[in-house]
């Protein structure tokens, strides 16, 4: 198991599936993962906002990009139907990484 931080690797991974849609979305613990229709996982550790969607209704949006905004201290997971932003401030992290994503054949990507 190999840590990288995202990059390219992320684009790739975006522009190689086509934009993803959303199979399941699972609460765990006090964190949350969405799993994707390619069978890749992310998980949210950090604390997040839902913009133009209800958690509830994530379930079959489609994950459109995801950038950072460093002046903002978010990183925003865009999707078809609005946005979720997770918290990266210093004083927001819970855990030792804001998110991880698993995909299979291929390193973990995290985000720390």
């Amino acid at each position: 198991m190999v840590k990288k931080k995202p990059g390219s690797s992320i684009k790739g991974w975006l522009s190689a599936s086509g934009y993803l849609s959303i199979s399941d979305v699972l609460k765990v613990d006090d964190y949350f993962q969405l799993v994707f229709v390619d069978g890749s996982v992310l998980s949210v550790y950090n604390p997040f906002l839902c913009e133009g969607v209800n958690f509830a209704d994530l379930k079959g949006c489609t994950l459109c990009e995801i950038r950072e905004d460093e002046a903002a201290n978010v990183i925003i997971l865009g999707l078809d139907q609005g946005s979720i932003r997770v918290n990266v401030h210093p004083d927001a992290w819970t855990g030792p990484e804001a998110m991880a994503l698993y995909e299979q054949g291929h390193s973990i990507v995290i985000w720390n």
